[in-house]
């Protein structure tokens, strides 16, 4: 195995805050449903600012993809920001499944 390849399958633990028109919009779902897609646990929840918050537990390159995907948006939404933060390093427990609170 490739050091390239042993990068792909470290995990990752990040928050991400989308901002925009991303309450109302589905936006929840698009995050579980692209969860679902990659393999991702965690969740998503609507904050009382009108941002979505969202945690992802997941193999660095599938957690990529899907902060790209969520920096898309479902059909109706508009993304304007898209903030990440790394929680890696804190004490958090993985989640196998994603969730919407």
């Amino acid at each position: 195995m490739s050091e390239e390849d042993g990068a792909s399958n470290r995990r990752k633990a990040l928050e991400v805050v989308v901002s925009g028109h991303v309450q109302g919009v589905g936006y929840r779902f698009f995050c579980q449903r692209k969860a679902h897609k990659y393999g991702i646990g965690g969740w998503a929840r609507n904050c009382p600012d009108g941002t979505v918050q969202v945690r992802a537990f997941g193999f660095d390159e599938a957690v990529e993809k899907f902060v790209v995907d969520l920096g898309k948006g479902p059909r109706f939404g508009r993304v304007d920001d898209v903030l990440v933060r790394d929680i890696s390093e804190t004490n958090t427990a993985i989640l196998n499944e994603f969730s919407i609170k």
